[in-house]
């Protein structure tokens, strides 16, 4: 889940993580549609499930689950920008907290919609993704 998703190095990893089978899905905020993103939403389209939370005002989480195990949050968005700022991240492998987060990601999951021009070849149910076993 990400406010702005716009670190083309980040994007690359989860492209890199698709040709490795690993079924990757993104919650963005709606301003990741907009022109000066497009570029970098489309490529990230491209490797994994992408959704748009537009039913709050700002979707402004900043959050990774991985593998069901650890999680990464802070106040830092996923762009180039944050790497200039004053930013604090967590990171733990704690599988009782991943679950609390993917249960979270499944709950706004259900409010979201497809990223406008989806790519439809990339299938997957998200929620299934999250799920903690």
């Amino acid at each position: 889940m990400a406010y702005f998703f716009t670190d083309e190095k980040i994007v690359r990893a989860i492209c890199d993580a698709k040709e490795r089978r690993v079924l990757v899905s993104v919650l963005l905020d709606r301003a990741n549609e907009l022109n000066q993103y497009e570029g970098t939403t489309k490529m990230l389209d491209q490797c994994a499930h992408v959704l748009v939370d537009d039913k709050v005002r700002i979707q402004h989480n900043k959050l990774l689950v991985i593998d069901r195990t650890e999680v990464i949050t802070g106040s830092f968005n996923l762009s180039r920008s944050a790497q200039r700022n004053a930013e604090n991240v967590l990171l733990t492998e704690d599988p009782e907290m991943a679950g609390v987060f993917a249960d979270y990601f499944r709950d706004r999951v259900e409010h979201a919609r497809p990223l406008r021009g989806a790519n439809p070849e990339i299938q997957g149910d998200p929620a299934v993704a999250m799920t903690v076993r």
